[in-house]
């Protein structure tokens, strides 16, 4: 399982070192660890320990670096060559946010494509077409305060509820 060069202790070791700096929110430096790591001391490739190092280069990449494209193959070798359950999972959830990031990046990088290159309409047409929030000239559109006496009797519940604002719209 092991080979002569691997030191469980010192992998131990450095892996809390890369954990302490993902954590930290210092994604570079956790990178050039961890990567450092898997290159020279990782474990076997189906060792748990070299996929919890796969997983974490994955988030470094995906949570920490903003690249996704960089996160899948690891999550990927997670999935083909693992035991674990939980360590699958993890990765399988790791490619679900991938996709979706890599998504939502190609959105934003091609904002308005349907309504501008397939001639759809813009979902509210009415902020594009200033004159259709101006009110016409003729119509009378104040808003008077009326005491509740001044209304009309009312014939339900209902309506007497109703009549207890004290604002009354009059239209032109």
């Amino acid at each position: 399982m092991t080979s002569d060069r691997f030191d469980s202790d010192a992998f131990d070791q450095s892996y809390k070192e890369v954990e302490l700096a993902y954590s930290e929110s210092r994604f570079q430096k956790a990178f050039r660890q961890a990567d450092a790591l898997l290159k020279q001391q990782a474990p076997e490739e189906g060792d748990p320990r070299t996929q919890r190092l796969q997983l974490i280069l994955g988030h470094i990449h995906l949570h920490g670096l903003q690249e996704p494209e960089l996160a899948i193959p690891l999550y990927q070798t997670v999935l083909e060559s693992g035991d674990s359950a939980t360590y699958k999972e993890l990765a399988e959830q790791g490619l679900a946010l991938c996709q979706e990031a890599l998504a939502a990046r190609d959105m934003s990088e091609k904002p308005d494509l349907l309504a501008a290159d397939q001639g759809v309409a813009p979902a509210m047409p009415w902020l594009d077409q200033p004159e259709a929030l101006d009110p016409s000239p003729k119509a009378d559109l104040r808003i008077e305060a009326v005491s509740v006496d001044e209304l009309r009797p009312v014939a339900t519940a209902e309506e007497s509820e109703l009549a207890q604002g004290l604002l009354r719209v009059v239209l032109g």
